[in-house]
């Protein structure tokens, strides 16, 4: 089975993806200089575990995500 290359269909899946991927816990990583030595070696582990994906989605898809590592609540 090819690759469809429709680029809009393109344009509409990269806008879907980052819109989930935007959402979801991946883009919450505990801070690599926190001064919580538990926080900071949490952060180091969930890079390696997805700083991979982050690459991928850049590379193949022209999606780049935003890491948070905090949730800011406005009143």
């Amino acid at each position: 089975m090819r690759a469809h290359n429709d680029e809009s269909l393109q344009d509409y899946m990269r806008e879907e993806l980052h819109t989930i991927l935007e959402n979801d816990q991946i883009c919450f990583r505990e801070n690599e200089e926190a001064d919580n030595q538990y926080k900071a070696g949490l952060g180091r582990v969930q890079k390696q575990h997805t700083q991979r994906i982050f690459e991928t989605l850049e590379k193949d898809f022209g999606v780049s995500l935003k890491i948070f590592h905090d949730i800011q609540i406005e009143p």
